[in-house]
Order: C-alpha cells, then sequence, then structure tokens
C-alpha cells in the first residue's frame, strides 16, 4: 500500500531502465518481482535497522529493550546455524574502533553461544513482540491481505 515511500527507502541505490520497466507488462508484477528481490538481498538484521528507521518500534523501548537484543538474537542463530554454536569473527561484527557491535553478551572468539532457557524465553518474547508491532504497523499503513482463493 506505501510501495513508493518503502522502496525509496529499501531501494536507495538501485536504477531501473524503461526497457526493463516495460518487460513486466503491468504494475503489480513489477511491484511483486521488486518487493521480492529488495527482501531476498538483505539480512534479517539489515531488515530490522531498515525497519527501525522507518519508524516501525521493533522492540519495547518503554521496557528497557533494545533492538540490538533482537539483532543479537539473528546473528546467534546464524552462529548456531553455520558454525555450529561456536561464536566466530561474523557473530563479533567489529564497529570501526574493533568493537563487537552486537556482543551484547560479551562471548569471546571460539566459545559455544549457548541458548538456554531464560535466553530462550527472552528470545521469543522479543520475537514475538516484533512480529506483533510489525503486523500493526502494516495495518496501520492501510494494508489489506488480498481475499484468498
Amino acid at each position: 500500500m506505501d510501495f513508493f515511500r518503502l522502496i525509496g527507502v529499501f531501494g536507495r541505490q538501485e536504477k531501473i531502465t524503461l526497457q526493463t520497466l516495460a518487460r513486466y507488462g503491468n504494475f503489480e508484477h513489477f511491484r511483486d518481482e521488486v518487493i521480492e528481490e529488495q527482501l531476498k538481498a538483505r539480512y534479517l538484521k539489515d531488515l530490522l535497522f531498515l525497519l527501525d528507521e522507518l519508524g516501525l518500534q521493533c522492540v519495547d523501548k518503554a521496557r528497557g529493550e533494545r533492538l540490538v537484543e533482537l539483532v543479537e538474537i539473528v546473528i546467534r542463530r546464524n552462529v548456531h546455524v553455520h558454525n555450529r554454536g561456536i561464536v566466530d569473527e561474523r557473530y563479533l561484527e567489529r564497529n570501526e574502533q574493533g568493537t563487537p557491535r552486537f556482543s551484547i553478551y560479551h562471548l569471546s572468539l571460539g566459545i559455544i553461544a549457548e541458548i538456554d532457557a531464560p535466553y530462550w524465553e527472552h528470545a521469543n518474547l522479543l520475537c514475538r513482540n516484533c512480529v506483533e508491532n510489525l503486523a500493526s504497523w502494516v495495518e496501520s499503513i492501510g494494508f489489506t491481505a488480498p481475499p484468498t482463493p
């Protein structure tokens, strides 16, 4: 419903020729293809930052939650899927000063990023709240799902 504003955020550097545009045949096909390409080209953590930039509150800041906590869940998931749970340099993604950007639990290179019951419960709470906030945000901009066939 807010395609043109959102695509300006998602596709800032993208260029499209009129020849490419012509191959779509109609706006709906073009829109769906652009959305698919933009979402597939991004990591979840980058999407979280984009949504935050758009004003979506992915976490409840009033309760002291921080976006970095949600990002840490995503990168911890990645370290488990891609590195058997062992903290690697990708998990410890560093800023310009060499400080890990998202390692809020101060995990060290080579140790196991454990997922214990309290971590699991907190991760579930943050993820549930994020999905609920995203759904509310989408409804607030006037999106209605197409009827199911």
